[in-house]
């Protein structure tokens, strides 16, 4: 994952957002922005105050910069699934310059799904090309360059077992925040690590 001096984290509580706060060059540097529920960015559940709560906590552990609320874009919910996170992708994008940074990480893990990979990586190309569309800047032959501005996804090609490999790496407190499952991130490891013994048995 390239670093910038300031990083925004799409955070929605669970593991691969608090793995991507780990790997800033300073974690004190770390923005993390929380999406609202009609997002589709999230993949914990929980309502906006549940989600919020364990944001605000793991902040207090972990001690990252600070951390912005996004907001449910008008008529979002009745959107099809991928506007709707390409809106809140540029929702967090527009925040995230208005701030300093430089760099987006929407750490969505697609486990394996090749579609879903290709989704992801699409629209985060799209809306970072947009943002650079929306701030041009003219170079020789009047050719637009845009800023440096990413949004990156670095976890995509990811699973949820390599999610919790690199916590263990990283030492990520993975028991302050539920996975997708519902589960806590102690039982993340737990799954991880019956998974590989699966594998080691089978080989």
């Amino acid at each position: 994952m390239a670093r910038s001096a300031s990083v925004m984290v799409i955070h929605d509580g669970a593991a691969p957002a608090l793995v991507a706060c780990f790997m800033a060059d300073r974690i004190p540097d770390v923005i993390a922005w929380v999406p609202p529920a009609t997002s589709g960015l999230r993949s914990s559940t929980g309502s906006d105050d549940e989600i919020l709560r364990v944001v605000e906590r793991q902040q207090e552990v972990v001690c990252w910069g600070r951390t912005v609320v996004g907001i449910d874009p008008t008529g979002a919910a009745g959107a099809a699934p991928a506007l709707r996170r390409a809106s809140s992708l540029l929702q967090a994008a527009s925040q995230a310059l208005a701030l300093g940074c430089t760099t987006v990480v929407w750490p969505v893990v697609c486990s394996g799904d090749a579609g879903a990979i290709d989704e992801a990586g699409e629209l985060a190309s799209g809306v970072t090309r947009l943002v650079w569309l929306a701030q041009p800047r003219h170079g020789g032959g009047g050719k637009v360059l845009g800023p440096d501005f990413r949004i990156e996804t670095p976890f995509a090609d990811l699973t949820m077992p390599q999610i919790a490999d690199l916590a263990e790496d990283l030492r990520v407190p993975l028991e302050l925040c539920p996975d997708p499952l519902t589960q806590t991130g102690r039982g993340i490891r737990a799954a991880a690590g019956a998974a590989r013994a699966v594998a080691s048995r089978g080989a």
